[in-house]
């Protein structure tokens, strides 16, 4: 008899691993080779197991097994990231730029708007930098500055204003 380890995915924020398996079954999840939890699936089958909160990246197997031994083939689970990143930063810019360069989370997307127009885009390297080319803006032009992970969590934006250095207010405001 084989053991039915049906769909399975991660519930966040990572504490759990939910899906459909055998009625009655008994589900373990192993992180590498230790065993992070174990559930009985209900009689119709579903079953939610509790785990320690795990990294975001880390890979999870998940099996099924019945009471005359028989197990399933692991099923892989990948925790995902559920963490926006910090907000990016922003070296200095002024009318005569061509680009806007900072920090964001490694591999993010930036992208740059004046308004509602998007005026650059550019990927942040291995080690955080990025550099958007831009076309040069007139002083006091708000730009808008917003990195989103692989995993398509905004970090929260930016706004810079060119020849101005005022808070004006905005939760993740930094204004050159």
């Amino acid at each position: 008899q084989q053991v039915f380890l049906g769909q399975r995915k991660q519930v966040l924020p990572s504490t759990s691993v939910s899906g459909t398996a055998e009625a009655g079954s008994s589900i373990t999840v192993k992180a590498g080779t230790t065993v992070i939890g174990t559930a009985t699936a209900t009689s119709e089958g579903k079953y939610t197991v509790t785990i320690p909160k795990q990294k975001a990246g880390t890979k999870l197997l998940v099996t099924a097994s019945d009471d005359a031994g028989n197990v399933s083939e692991a099923k892989e689970v990948t925790v995902k990231d559920v963490t926006a990143p910090n907000s990016p930063t922003v070296n200095e810019v002024t009318e005569s730029s061509t680009s806007v360069s900072g920090t964001a989370e490694a591999g993010s997307s930036i992208t740059v708007k004046a308004g509602t127009t998007v005026i650059g885009t550019a990927t942040a390297t291995s080690e955080g930098k990025y550099t958007v080319t831009i076309p040069k803006q007139k002083a006091g032009t708000k730009l808008l500055v917003t990195a989103i992970t692989v995993s398509f969590w905004d970090s929260g934006s930016r706004f810079f204003h060119y020849g101005k250095s005022r808070n004006d207010g905005n939760r993740n405001s930094n204004c050159h």
